[in-house]
C-alpha cells in the first residue's frame, strides 16, 4: 500500500510539473535558443522520471512477483523446474554456470525487454502530451503578434552614405552598383580611418537585404516573403564595426555610438534580440558623448525601442520612444514612425483604447508626407489591433488595404509583415 500512495504522488508531480514547464514556454517573452534548449531538456528530463515511475506502476501490477524481486528489490531469483526460489546467495557463482542450472534468467530478460518498451511507449506519449499542453496555452493565451522589419526601410534611407546620394533606399539593382562602386573605391583607399570603416559598414549593410527571386532563396517567415537578409554580406558590416570599436578610446574617432547603433540593428536583422540590446544599451549610454558618425541619436533610441518591443517589453519602448518624441528638431517622417510603433508599444500593453488615435495620428502624418509605405504600416497594424480584439473581419479588411498599398509603394519589408500576419489570421467563417 505504501507503495501505490507514494508512487502515485510522484508520478502525480513530476507528470504535471513537466507539462507545466512545457505549457509556459509560449509564455515566455521571445525566449532565446540558448533559453529554450535547457528548458525543453528540464521537461523532458522530468516526463522521462514520470513516464518511469508510471511504468514501475504497471509493472507491479501485472508483471510476475519474481521479476519485481529480482530487478526491483534486488534479491536473488532462481528457478527449478517451474519452481522459483528467492534468496538462496547463490550470485556468487559465475553467471555462466547459474544460467546452466537455473532458467529465470532468460524469463527475467523478456520481462525486462517489456519493462523497457512499456517506458519507451510511455515517454512518446508525455511527449505528446507536453506538445498538446503547449498548443493549448497557445492558444488560450496567444503571444502578442510582433512586427520586427517596421524600422528597416527608415533606417536603411536616413544612414548617411544614402542622404549623400539623396535617394530613398531600395533593392533597385542600379542603386546597388552604385553603393557596390562606392565600396569599391574606398576598399581601394589605404590607411582607412574609423570614419572609412564606417562607411563600409554602411554600404555593406544597405547591400544586405535582397529581394527573393526563386523558391529556393532564403526566407524568414514563410516562402511567400518578398525580402530575405543575406547574413554573409552583412556580417562583413559587422566586421567593420567591431574593428572600429576595438581601437582604443583614446585614439578613436568619436564615432562609437553611431557604430553601436549599426551593430545593434545588425543584431536586430538577425533577430538576435539579447545582443541587440546589449549593443543598443551601451549606445545610450554614450548618447550625450560628442559623436561625428552622422547617425542621430534618436535612430539610437528608436532601434532600442524596436529591440524592447520585439523582447515584449512596452513600458520600457513606451519610454524611449516618448524620449523621440521630445527631441528638438525631429524630421516629420521620423515623427510619424514613432507615432506609429508608440501604436505598437500600447498594443502590446494592452491599453486598447489608446492604439487607435495614435494610429489615426501617424496615419495622418504619413498621408500628409505622401508616404504610402508608411500608411501600408498602419494598416497592418490596424489590422494586427483588431486581430488581438477578436475583429476578425475588420481585421481581414485592413490586411487586405495594407497588402496593396505595400505593393504600390514597392516596399518588401512591409509586403513581408503583410504575408506574416496573412499567415496568422484565423480563417473566417
Amino acid at each position: 500500500m505504501r507503495f501505490w500512495v507514494i508512487g502515485s504522488l510522484v508520478y502525480a508531480a513530476t507528470a504535471a510539473a513537466g507539462l507545466g514547464i512545457a505549457g509556459a514556454i509560449p509564455l515566455l517573452s521571445q525566449p532565446s535558443g540558448l533559453l529554450l534548449v535547457p528548458i525543453y531538456a528540464v521537461a523532458l528530463a522530468v516526463l522521462v522520471g514520470a513516464a518511469f515511475v508510471l511504468t514501475l506502476m504497471i509493472a507491479r501490477l501485472v508483471f510476475p512477483r519474481y521479476w519485481w524481486l529480482g530487478q526491483v528489490l534486488g534479491q536473488d531469483v532462481f528457478e527449478v523446474q517451474g519452481v522459483f526460489f528467492v534468496g538462496l546467495r547463490l550470485s556468487r557463482l559465475p553467471s555462466k554456470v547459474r544460467r546452466l542450472l537455473f532458467g529465470a534468467g532468460e524469463r527475467l530478460r523478456r520481462w525486462d525487454a517489456a519493462f523497457g518498451l512499456i517506458w519507451l511507449l510511455l515517454i512518446v506519449l508525455h511527449g505528446l502530451g507536453a506538445a498538446t499542453s503547449r498548443r493549448q496555452v497557445e492558444v488560450q493565451m496567444p503571444r502578442p503578434m510582433l512586427l520586427p522589419e517596421t524600422m528597416h526601410a527608415a533606417l536603411l534611407s536616413d544612414l548617411p552614405v544614402m542622404r549623400a546620394l539623396h535617394r530613398q533606399w531600395s533593392a533597385d539593382p542600379e542603386l546597388m552598383r552604385l553603393l557596390q562602386d562606392q565600396e569599391e573605391r574606398i576598399q581601394s583607399i589605404r590607411g582607412k580611418t574609423e570614419t572609412d570603416w564606417l562607411k563600409l559598414a554602411q554600404l555593406q549593410l544597405l547591400r544586405a537585404f535582397k529581394v527573393r527571386a526563386v523558391p529556393a532563396d532564403a526566407y524568414t517567415f514563410s516562402p511567400m516573403d518578398r525580402a530575405y537578409f543575406e547574413r554573409g554580406v552583412a556580417a562583413e558590416a559587422a566586421d567593420y564595426l567591431n574593428q572600429v570599436l576595438a581601437v582604443p578610446k583614446a585614439k578613436r574617432a568619436p564615432i562609437a555610438r553611431g557604430a553601436l547603433t549599426l551593430l545593434g540593428f545588425f543584431y536586430l536583422c538577425e533577430y538576435n534580440y539579447d545582443k541587440a540590446e546589449r549593443s543598443l544599451a551601451e549606445a545610450l549610454g554614450m548618447i550625450d558623448d560628442p559623436d561625428d558618425s552622422a547617425i542621430p541619436a534618436h535612430w539610437t533610441r528608436l532601434l532600442a525601442a524596436q529591440v524592447a518591443l520585439q523582447q515584449g517589453e512596452a513600458e520600457r519602448a513606451i519610454g524611449l520612444l516618448t524620449q523621440v518624441q521630445t527631441e528638438p528638431g525631429l524630421p516629420a517622417p521620423l515623427e510619424a514612425l514613432t507615432v506609429e510603433h508608440l501604436a505598437e508599444a500600447e498594443r502590446l500593453d494592452r491599453a486598447w483604447q489608446k492604439v487607435a488615435p495614435l494610429l489615426d495620428k501617424a496615419g495622418a502624418l504619413y498621408a500628409a508626407q505622401g508616404d504610402e509605405a508608411g500608411q501600408a504600416r498602419v494598416d497592418l497594424r490596424r489590422s494586427v489591433w483588431l486581430m488581438d480584439r477578436g475583429n476578425l473581419r475588420s481585421s481581414a479588411e485592413e490586411l487586405s488595404a495594407a497588402s496593396m498599398e505595400a505593393e504600390t509603394a514597392r516596399d518588401i519589408f512591409a509586403v513581408n509583415m503583410v504575408v506574416r500576419v496573412q499567415q496568422l489570421l484565423p480563417t473566417l467563417p
